[in-house]
This record gives C-alpha cells, sequence and structure tokens, in this order.
C-alpha cells in the first residue's frame, strides 16, 4: 500500500517517486489496451491514467522511465511477453557459449563473451528504470548473441559431427 503514497513533492524528488504513479497508470492502460496502443502510447494516453492529485512537474505527457512498461504500452500483453522471450533467449545463449568454451577450454574467447554477456545484463538492469526498447545498443547485444552462437556452438557441433564422420569412414575401410 505504501507504493500509492505520495510524500510533499520537491524538484529533486520529483521524477523517483512519481515513476511508480506512472507504472500503475500503464498497467491501467494496458487493461484497456491488451494489445498495445502503438508507439509514444503512454505519453498520449497518459494524461487519461496518472491520477490528478499526482504532481508531475507541468505536464502529464511524460515518459514511462520503464522499457517493461513501455512495451507493455506499445505492443501490449502479448508484445510484452514476446520481449521477455528475446531477452530471456538472448541470455541464454550466451550462457551457452560460455558453457561450450568452457568445455573446449577456450578461456579467451569465454572472457570475450562474458564481457558481452555482461554488457547485456547492465543494459537489462539499466533499462528497467529508463524507455529503451528502440535503443540499437540493444539489438546490437541481441544480435552478438546470436553471432557467437553461430561462431562458438554450431561450428563446434558441425566439426563434431565431420570428425565423427571421418572416424566413422576410418573405421569402416
Amino acid at each position: 500500500m505504501t507504493v500509492q503514497e505520495q510524500s510533499t513533492l520537491n524538484e529533486e524528488k520529483e521524477t523517483g517517486s512519481t515513476r511508480v504513479f506512472f507504472w500503475l497508470a500503464t498497467i491501467e492502460m494496458a487493461k484497456d489496451h491488451p494489445f498495445g496502443a502503438g508507439a509514444g502510447a503512454f505519453q498520449y494516453y497518459g494524461p487519461v491514467y496518472i491520477p490528478s492529485h499526482i504532481h508531475t512537474g507541468g505536464s502529464k505527457n511524460r515518459a514511462v522511465h520503464s522499457t517493461w512498461f513501455e512495451t507493455l504500452s506499445e505492443a501490449g500483453f502479448l508484445g510484452l511477453i514476446f520481449f521477455c522471450l528475446m531477452i530471456w533467449y538472448t541470455f541464454k545463449a550466451f550462457a551457452n557459449v560460455r558453457k561450450e568454451l568452457w568445455r573446449q577450454n577456450d578461456f579467451i574467447n569465454s572472457a570475450l563473451v562474458l564481457a558481452i554477456g555482461s554488457s547485456f545484463v547492465t543494459f537489462i538492469v539499466c533499462m528497467s528504470f529508463i524507455n529503451r526498447m528502440r535503443a540499437e545498443v540493444l539489438y546490437w547485444l541481441v544480435a552478438l548473441s546470436a553471432c557467437c552462437l553461430n561462431m562458438y556452438v554450431a561450428n563446434s557441433n558441425e566439426n563434431t559431427t565431420e570428425t565423427s564422420r571421418l572416424n566413422d569412414k576410418r573405421r569402416y575401410k
């Protein structure tokens, strides 16, 4: 219940203390627009859903201050599910690549993948408090996870298959 309480605001506390109200307003908006309301939806519809007693600094046409809630307001529940799946599979791709590199004792490339994966996790944490759904770096990191998966895991499986085929040919000669 303390989430919805608002203390006396001053200019320093405005953004941090009102952010929760923006998130709650987004949930209410998603109930009315379950498939999303399109790009810039919260800025457009926000004034309808933000309670009138909330001080937002002169304008209620504000950003929602969270990529998760931005995705919910713009793409709806289904869009949020797909967005979360993209994040989950990207994270799993980095983990699988590192596991394969450790299996191959390739610690240099494992450290490189760890650095890229760590930047992905850091970006995910940061985007929880700012609107970054359209940030290029998010999709670069997703693409890098696919590249790493292709370079280190898929090629490793192809090499393993090719080696086993060669061994089979030698065995039957």
